[in-house]
């Protein structure tokens, strides 16, 4: 196991930086950092790559796939991200599924075309993401839109931190030479490369293996009992949307919070928190009941349709691997140019009853000749 590459000048002026700027809260300091990569990249298109599209590009470059489509198609992808026209940001899922891959030579060749086609970027952790999605609504709402950057910005983040941001305190050191370090060792990995990272932790590990059967099974179990109150292909979305939201809608008191001290200076008094969240649950069911949500929590949106789509199809059950899967197009299809995966995920997203690559001007393909053919546009 060996140490990434360790500039101990570059670490040394951040200190300093940091040590100059001493009342700017990590938070800020991690936001700005985000908004600033956002606004770098806001003249590239996102195309993104389900796991099945990382692993033929790999054996493309190990020289084990005879497909001259694909070996076209990653030299034609290569030429877009090395002109900076497009990339090719992973999430968290595609962390998970692609340090599960193969042995230690395919893990090695899969990580540098990782490197090489994200240039380093990743999606925010989808939990923030949300959260994310629901603050910008809201300080929209509240006629803040001159405070607030492009929602396009606000969702990107940096390898080592595509799992989420963590803030760590050493014991020893007193509040302010705390913060000094977390902001210095957040900027340091803000740079770290994936094949680094790997270098650090060792190729032969890897993440355990999820239940996902199991919590497919007791999904399924809890489809059948509810299925004879589902009498539409929207009602279906609906109960699916309203599930969804429930995990999210709970920070709402929190952003409001925040809002609250941008324009007042302070919290909101404890009697006027009370139904916020029962009036926005009642606000984004009515929006997606007409069809107005797909822009304000697109994540939610396209989760509820994956899964309201296995739900309303009774000769179809919910499978693992559908899980990974719906994470991957409710990351990709708001926020990208296209969205290469599988067939069976494809089919599933084009279908009649959704069509959500129309509603996000996102490309869903399947076939490499088809997205071949796209790059070619580009």
């Amino acid at each position: 196991m060996t140490n990434p590459p360790f500039d101990e000048n570059l670490m040394k002026a951040q200190f300093d930086f940091h040590r100059s700027h001493p009342d700017v809260p990590f938070e800020s300091h991690v936001r700005s950092k985000r908004i600033e990569l956002g606004r770098s990249i806001d003249s590239m298109e996102a195309i993104y790559l389900d796991t099945c599209y990382w692993i033929f590009f790999r054996d493309v470059t190990l020289n084990v796939t005879k497909s001259e489509t694909l070996k076209e198609l990653l030299k034609t992808l290569r030429k877009l991200v090395n002109a900076g026209k497009v990339f090719c940001p992973i999430s968290d899922t595609t962390l998970i599924e692609l340090l599960k891959q193969g042995d230690i030579k395919k893990r090695e060749a899969i990580i540098k075309l990782v490197d090489e086609l994200s240039l380093g970027i990743t999606f925010c952790q989808e939990e923030e993401r949300t959260g994310t999605e629901l603050a910008h609504f809201l300080y929209k709402s509240m006629g803040l839109s001159s405070e607030i950057y492009p929602l396009k910005w606000l969702i990107w983040s940096k390898i080592a931190y595509s799992l989420g941001v963590l803030q760590v305190s050493v014991p020893w050191l007193d509040d302010k030479e705390n913060l000094v370090t977390q902001k210095a060792f957040f900027d340091y990995l803000w740079t770290v490369s994936f094949s680094d990272i790997i270098k650090t932790v060792g190729l032969n590990k890897s993440f355990p293996k999820l239940p996902l059967d199991e919590l497919a099974m007791k999904l399924n179990t809890l489809n059948r009992q509810y299925s004879d109150e589902l009498n539409s292909y929207k009602t279906t979305y609906l109960r699916e949307f309203l599930g969804s939201l429930d995990l999210v809608i709970s920070k709402a008191d929190e952003i409001a919070d925040e809002i609250h001290i941008a324009i007042y200076g302070k919290k909101r008094a404890p009697n006027k928190s009370g139904n916020l969240v029962d009036s926005l649950k009642a606000l984004f069911y009515e929006a997606a009941r007409k069809g107005n949500i797909s822009k304000i929590l697109p994540t939610l949106h396209i989760n509820a349709h994956c899964h309201a789509l296995i739900r309303w199809d009774k000769s179809r059950k919910l499978e693992g691997n559908d899980i990974p899967d719906f994470q991957h197009a409710r990351t990709a299809i708001p926020y990208c140019i296209a969205f290469f995966t599988e067939e069976r995920l494809s089919v599933l997203l084009l279908s009649k009853n959704v069509a959500l690559d129309k509603e996000y001007s996102c490309k869903i393909i399947s076939d490499s000749s088809v997205a071949l053919d796209f790059l070619s546009t580009l």
